[in-house]
């Protein structure tokens, strides 16, 4: 399933503008507390940026892109994966990054690179990155996730852009709660529709 965003409407809003229009920025920061919802705004933005028919500022659902997400096959996303000894990511694996960026999209216009939890992440790597996200080619698009603001180098922050989560209120929680609560029911009718008789 795509990712849903609950009681975000106001970076929602602000971060749909922006997919859509020219003038797009190319790296972005998600910052909080764990548990309010840093890496399912970058994943939801992701699938934003990569979807081709987007739909009421999200993304349609129902394109190639879509699919390929949903499936957790999409080519054009790159989820970048921990490394080193401390669980960030190596300098080895950021290299290996930054020559992947030259390789133009396989499906669409754009890649999405995603560093989630960057909380640990290598002064020497986040140097090795700044390069890439000074000078990135127009279809590639980084986004980060960590605690705080101040967990990248300040070289870093200064080329992104940089949101920080805040908790939802109780109404927001409620409305989440019953979506999921109507989601599995549908789910379970769907499931038994397509048991056969005996």
């Amino acid at each position: 399933m795509l990712p849903t965003l609950y009681g975000k409407k106001s970076l929602q809003t602000t971060l749909s503008r922006m997919a859509s229009g020219e003038r797009l920025a190319q790296s972005f920061l998600f910052y909080g507390d764990a548990g309010l919802g840093r890496k399912t705004v970058a994943h939801w933005f992701s699938a934003l940026l990569l979807c081709e028919h987007p739909e009421n500022r999200q993304p349609c659902g129902h394109c190639k892109s879509c699919h390929n997400l949903q499936k957790d096959c999409h080519p054009d996303l790159i989820l970048v994966p921990h490394s080193g000894k401390l669980g960030g990511f190596s300098v080895e694996t950021v290299r290996q990054i930054c020559s992947s960026v030259s390789i133009p999209p396989n499906n669409g216009s754009r890649k999405a690179y995603l560093f989630l939890d960057c909380d640990q992440m290598d002064d020497r790597a986040q140097n090795l990155l700044l390069k890439q996200l000074e000078e990135p080619p127009a279809y590639a698009f980084f986004l980060f996730t960590a605690s705080a603001k101040d967990t990248l180098l300040s070289t870093i922050r200064s080329r992104i852009l940089s949101f920080g989560l805040i908790p939802c209120q109780p109404s927001e929680v409620q409305e989440a709660t019953i979506d999921r609560k109507s989601t599995r029911l549908n789910s379970s009718h769907t499931d038994i529709s397509r048991m056969p008789s005996s």
